[in-house]
């Protein structure tokens, strides 16, 4: 059964190192901000729980982003083989361009806009990506809705 590349992405771990530098300096003045408001809270401070709530939960997200980043760093990619289950776009924060995803299994990819109008839902794919992240790395169609990769109707 041929394979079909549908999408590659040579710059991968530069990718992977602009996400960790990015969200490590984030991560650690979110946690800094959330352990001063939570210190602030148990000496007798109340009103620091909204900052404590609010905080921690920016903190939180923003620590797992870098850390997933960062285990990526160290880590081996892995293949991932299955059917598409579902793809979906979204907008974008401020409205600066579109995401595209496939559900894969358990696991949900963001792939580029290429990707994303050459998949459907039944697809076949074999997906190289890193662990933690779930940044793709490439993507290779192995059969479309029951029929081998590259037949033509």
């Amino acid at each position: 059964m041929p394979e079909v590349m549908i999408e590659e992405r040579e710059d991968h771990r530069r990718r992977l190192v602009r996400t960790m530098l990015l969200y490590t300096p984030g991560a650690v003045i979110a946690t800094t901000l959330f352990l001063v408001a939570g210190l602030s809270l148990l000496t007798g401070n109340v009103g620091a729980i909204f900052a404590t709530v609010i905080v921690g939960l920016i903190a939180f997200a923003v620590d797992y982003e870098a850390l997933s980043a960062a285990r990526d760093l160290r880590s081996e990619p892995r293949v991932t083989e299955g059917h598409v289950l579902r793809k979906w776009s979204k907008g974008r924060v401020a409205f600066l361009g579109r995401v595209h995803y496939v559900l894969i299994g358990r696991s949900v990819f963001e792939v580029g806009p290429i990707a994303a109008s050459e998949l459907t839902a039944g697809d076949q794919v074999r997906i190289v990506h890193w662990p933690h992240t779930n940044g793709v790395i490439s993507i290779h169609r192995t059969s479309t809705g029951g029929r081998p990769a590259g037949t033509i109707d």
